[in-house]
């Protein structure tokens, strides 16, 4: 007896310490399971930014500052050559990947207004400008707001899904997105339903997202009694999908909206196509109550703190994108209720003046898939030195704009000989030194069409370094036969580690959970011989 008494103590030790390791190792694999998650958790190559020119802007500081800034994906207001010229080349010169959204908004597509007669010759030059840049333009969006404007009934309807129809068709067997941003008040509520199951039935074509603006700082300028945690987004981190924040709400909301359309639409991918919260007000407006509820919640802390919220949310939404409003400050829009003067400050390129405080670099989305690394083609060659002749004669005379272009001169001249010094010169077929092999080339006529297209407008656009205007808010497929050289990311090891420890855990686990049962099975066997043992000796 006191033999199976003590095979008992031991026996019950063992299982003891191995439950102890049981827990050690659960506890392992949690924290393996927290990194993983933790490595995969922001997913910043869903995070874009629209690029909305102010009338004081100059693009190629704005494209510099988005690169450095690590943005990759880019949302423009229009389809402008010089602007994705730009965003190209000081990509490339980064090595950043981009893709980009070009847009054709009602009052380009039916000028002046939008109610005027289609503009055919703009809808070709927008084709020609996504088919020569298809390696970073992957869709474009059409028209912008057309519900507040009028653009969803009667024929201004018509003839905006005719547009969209047409275009659809056009770019679907290239891989081209498709879509239109809509405003939340055109979705909410979803009364409209014959026309959104029309607007959903084209966005299947190319199995593009329904696009909605959401401003919860917009909301919150309106009505103050929302609460600012629930606005911002920070009730929300890490918590339930519902309920939490606005941002969530909306989404359930637009989910839940879809589904009228009928159960063929249920599936159909969201995106946010703008949202944004203004990181400066100016001077406190004394006496006036909403205008000081504003100002007390545009600045800083607040801006950053809804995009950090953003950030955290960008796998839990379960939406296709989410672009931020936007990349510069536009110090002349005018102040309009309920932001006021808020409006002047969206810009994050003000709010985060140290490109490294940037959301992007959080965990930075050009390291990882599925986007793609832009390069600096023919005619981009071709464009940059046209560009570079005319920086030069800026700085020569041209004294209130000298300083401005030669420090882009000399930065773009160091910048584009590192670029040819890693990729080789065959990068740059338009160099001076290539000119006798250039010449020899056979003539393309799209290529042509694209230099002459692209060289046109840069003299236009850069006669005088002040002549930018504003293209703004008022108004892929990877085809490149030169892919980007591999490369190897920290990340992909930290996974291969992580899958080797949680299939570690899975065998110790399944070893463990033998040997318990083991080790029941021989506490059972002991106590079997004990009670044989007791009743040999008559006990009870």
């Amino acid at each position: 007896g006191d033999q199976v008494t003590s095979a008992k103590h031991a026996v019950s030790i063992a299982t003891m310490a191995r439950a102890c390791s049981l827990a050690l190792l659960w506890a392992a694999l949690a924290a393996q399971n927290t990194l993983v998650a933790a490595l995969d958790y922001h997913d910043l190559t869903k995070l874009g930014v629209n690029f909305a020119i102010p009338a004081d802007g100059y693009p190629p500081a704005l494209a510099r500052k988005a690169a450095d800034m690590g943005v990759v994906r880019v949302k423009l207001f229009d389809w402008s050559n010089e602007t994705i010229y730009q965003l190209r080349k000081y990509y490339s010169f980064a090595e950043k990947k981009l893709e980009i959204m070009v847009a054709i908004p009602q009052w380009k597509a039916n000028p002046p207004d939008g109610r005027g007669a289609r503009d055919w010759n703009a809808i070709a030059d927008l084709l020609h400008t996504i088919r020569v840049n298809t390696d970073i333009v992957t869709g474009v969006f059409v028209y912008n707001e057309p519900c507040i404007h009028g653009f969803c009934d009667g024929q201004a309807g018509e003839d905006y899904l005719a547009l969209l129809s047409y275009l659809t068709k056009e770019l679907k067997d290239e891989g081209k997105m498709v879509t239109t941003p809509f405003s939340s008040p055109c979705l909410f509520p979803m009364v409209r339903i014959p026309f959104f199951q029309r607007v959903a039935g084209i966005l299947q074509q190319t199995n593009s997202p329904i696009t909605v603006n959401l401003y919860p700082y917009l909301d919150y300028c309106f009505r103050e009694s929302i609460d600012i945690n629930y606005a911002l987004g920070s009730q929300g981190v890490g918590g339930p999908l519902m309920g939490w924040s606005q941002i969530d709400a909306d989404i359930a909301r637009l989910r839940n909206d879809v589904k009228k359309l009928g159960p063929q639409f249920a599936n159909t991918p969201l995106m946010i196509g703008e949202s944004g919260w203004a990181h400066g007000y100016g001077a406190y407006p004394q006496g006036d109550v909403q205008k000081e509820n504003v100002w007390k919640v545009s600045n800083f802390d607040h801006s950053n703190q809804f995009y950090l919220n953003l950030v955290n949310r960008l796998q839990t939404l379960g939406l296709q994108g989410i672009y931020i409003f936007g990349l510069a400050d536009e110090s002349q829009k005018p102040a309009i209720f309920p932001a006021w003067e808020g409006e002047k400050f969206f810009g994050i390129a003000g709010l985060y003046a140290d490109s490294s405080k940037a959301p992007w670099h959080i965990d930075d989305p050009s390291q990882h898939p599925p986007l793609k690394f832009p390069l600096m083609n023919e005619a981009a060659w071709t464009r940059f030195y046209a560009e570079q002749g005319s920086l030069q004669w800026v700085a020569d005379n041209q004294p209130e704009f000298a300083a401005r272009a030669s420090e882009q001169l000399k930065f773009d001249t160091a910048q584009a000989q590192k670029y040819k010094a890693k990729h080789g010169e065959e990068h740059d077929a338009t160099h001076p030194s290539h000119q006798h092999h250039h010449a020899q080339h056979h003539h393309h006529p799209v290529r042509e069409l694209e230099h002459k297209s692209s060289n046109d407008e840069f003299v236009r656009a850069s006669h005088h370094l002040a002549a930018y205007h504003r293209h703004g808010k008022e108004e892929q497929k990877w085809e490149n036969s030169m892919q980007a050289p591999a490369r190897f990311s920290p990340f992909w090891a930290s996974y291969a580690a992580a899958g080797f420890m949680a299939v570690a855990g899975i065998v110790g686990i399944a070893t463990l959970v033998r040997r318990s049962q083991s080790e029941r099975a021989t506490v059972s066997l002991l106590e079997h011989v004990e009670d044989e043992a007791k009743l040999e000796t008559g006990e009870e």
